[in-house]
């Protein structure tokens, strides 16, 4: 039985190193991507996917400002997961994220943004606002961006069925580096969010139709997954490179909210 079958809201989280390759988009991981998320949105499961790229994308290789090379990127990443999912019927929204988008009122930011394009049918593609960011307002590295947006969700009433990172494959703990995260970074986005509550996995972004895997009858993905994440958050402690910053305040936290209608889903078990 695979427990990730029950859950109906999900986060993707596409690396720098899974949605390009030699620089330029991964038309495959981005085709495969659409194809395995299409038939469960349908089913009525609903997924948001904080992408990484824009900025790698956009500097084509050349010493650019990163803000310049990521206002560049940003347009072409859209287009290809507008393009993908848009033969699928399934329409995508941009939502470009700074620090303080998490502490304002329960009717706007980030959580308000996702749930709103859910009910409109829409899937929402997250990514920090580069080109208009400081050393103030931004988080440092979508992995925290992925983890920060699924904990507001949950605060609001969503049980986040998983958040999924589609990463590389690790050798000796180690991620080729082409964005701002890495492994450390998936690291300590786990570790918040098992504390909170909130499953997260680690699969293998170039694996042809991974996603569909995760959540095939066998549970054989899944279990890989499980057990890659754990090793990872065991290794950066042992190694104590996992150190979590300081929580972001959120309007989120003063009261409790009722679960969404139809968000109930089971937890996945530690294998």
């Amino acid at each position: 039985m695979n427990d990730l079958a029950g859950g109906s809201h999900f986060m993707i989280k596409g690396g720098t190193t899974s949605v390009l390759k030699g620089g330029e988009l991964d038309m495959k991981v981005l085709r495969h991507m659409a194809e395995d998320i299409a038939p469960l949105w349908h089913d009525g499961k609903r997924f948001a996917i904080v992408s990484s790229g824009a900025r790698a994308l956009g500097s084509n290789g050349k010493a650019d400002d990163p803000r310049t090379a990521a206002s560049r990127g940003q347009p072409l990443l859209m287009g290809a997961y507008a393009e993908f999912f848009g033969r699928y019927g399934i329409p995508v929204g941009q939502l470009l994220v700074e620090t303080d988008h998490f502490s304002v009122a329960r009717d706007t930011g980030v959580a308000h943004a996702v749930m709103q394009a859910w009910k409109d049918n829409t899937l929402m593609i997250i990514n920090e606002n580069d080109p208009l960011a400081t050393k103030e307002t931004t988080l440092g590295d979508n992995d925290a961006l992925a983890k920060r947006t699924a904990i507001e969700l949950k605060k609001r009433g969503v049980e986040m069925g998983a958040v999924v990172f589609l990463s590389v494959k690790v050798r000796n703990g180690q991620e080729r580096a082409m964005g701002t995260g890495g492994i450390d970074a998936k690291a300590r986005a786990i570790k918040g969010l098992m504390r909170d509550g909130i499953p997260a996995l680690v699969v293998d972004g170039k694996k042809k139709h991974v996603i569909r895997e995760l959540f095939s009858e066998d549970g054989k993905e899944l279990r890989r997954a499980l057990r890659l994440s754990d090793k990872l958050v065991v290794k950066a402690e042992e190694q104590g490179r996992v150190q979590e910053g300081p929580r972001l305040p959120s309007q989120a936290d003063e009261k409790p909210v009722a679960k969404s209608e139809g968000a109930t889903v089971r937890r996945v078990r530690s294998v």
